[in-house]
């Protein structure tokens, strides 16, 4: 089934202003892109160190929620290692409750080393197993009255998780993945696949994109039915390498191919 080509614009939050944040909001639902994004990190990334300015991703999420109208928002993508499951579950529908059903879900299994040892943040080296657990409880927490879990990472007892998502039976779930662990996660538990993290700076990056997806594809075709309420969709990513000294040289420009169609607006 062919999937309508969506556009996003994203203000990490990082080395920016909320005048900044703003702008970009409000041009995005102005010129009704599809989404909007932020991304999720305690410190900042990149070269030039952990020391910039960083806004923390759901407060982001909740202001973007009240200041547009029309556009899909989001986190691209939340790190799990930083929120217990139950809490993200609340977050995200809260969220979802303020922006009248627009919100995108995203979540990987977190990455950024300095961030876990300045702040004394537990699990990167389980994060794989981690985030498998969360996204089994979140799914419970979201559509089941009280979610019972007995995991290696994270417990459960009568969890309770009330409003459940405005969208149902919860809003679309992007997941960060290029490992082969985390393909399976994302073609077991997601509707979009964020393939961001192959390396942008490959000469061959379009052959390693192509190799992930087909090792996706091929994932998702044997997974187990019970594993997923919904279909799944590929991300497609296209990579531009210009000369080194250009701007922006070696980020990538991105669009998805989303399970649903276009909202109306």
């Amino acid at each position: 089934m062919a999937h309508p080509l969506r556009f996003g614009v994203k203000n990490s939050g990082q080395d920016t202003t909320i005048d900044e944040l703003r702008a970009v909001w409000r041009i995005a639902d102005e010129a009704r892109f599809d989404h909007v994004w932020v991304f999720d990190h305690l410190a900042s990334v990149g070269p030039d160190g952990p020391d910039r300015p960083v806004y923390e991703s759901s407060t982001l999420q909740a202001a973007m929620a009240v200041a547009t109208r029309h556009v899909g928002l989001g986190c691209m993508v939340t790190g799990n290692t930083y929120r217990n499951p139950a809490l993200q579950a609340k977050i995200a529908a809260s969220v979802d409750h303020l922006s009248g059903g627009r919100l995108e879900f995203g979540i990987g299994a977190a990455w950024a080393e300095v961030e876990h040892q300045m702040f004394a943040i537990a699990g990167l080296d389980h994060r794989v197993g981690r985030l498998s657990e969360s996204l089994e409880i979140l799914r419970s927490l979201r559509t089941q009255p009280r979610t019972t879990f007995e995991g290696r990472y994270y417990t459960m007892r009568d969890a309770i998780s009330n409003p459940k998502p405005m969208q149902h039976p919860y809003p679309p779930i992007w997941i960060g993945a290029s490992g082969p662990r985390t393909l399976m996660l994302t073609a077991r538990h997601a509707d979009v696949w964020n393939a961001s993290g192959i390396p942008k700076n490959s000469r061959n990056c379009r052959r390693d994109w192509t190799s992930c997806a087909l090792r996706l594809a091929a994932i998702h075709q044997r997974s187990a039915a019970p594993c997923s309420t919904r279909g799944m969709a590929s991300t497609a990513q296209s990579w531009w390498i210009p000369p080194a000294d250009a701007p922006g040289a070696g980020f990538p420009s991105t669009s998805s191919l989303c399970p649903r169609a276009t909202r109306s607006v």
